[in-house]
């Protein structure tokens, strides 16, 4: 279905796993919880730049997933 939006609908999802790290949840919680403020704030950092690169008239849905496969604890991963 065609839906005439007026605005761009662009999901950003930066993801920090702990896996990454060598680290698995283990516990009573043994999955990844709720985005932390560090990746909230750094999906918007890829935002931001992304969005204005798009035409104007571009209203398609897009998602970019950026996660955090590998982990150096030396270097901070969102650069």
């Amino acid at each position: 279905a065609d839906v005439e939006r007026d605005f761009f609908p662009l999901t950003v999802d930066y993801q920090e796993r702990t896996y990454a790290a060598g680290k698995i949840p283990g516990g009573f919680f043994k999955r990844e919880g709720r985005p932390s403020e560090k990746e909230t704030l750094t999906s918007r950092l890829i935002d931001r730049p992304i969005r204005p690169l798009f035409p104007k008239e571009f209203k398609n849905e897009v998602q970019i997933i950026a996660t955090v496969l590998s982990l150096d604890p030396e270097v901070d991963p969102d650069i």
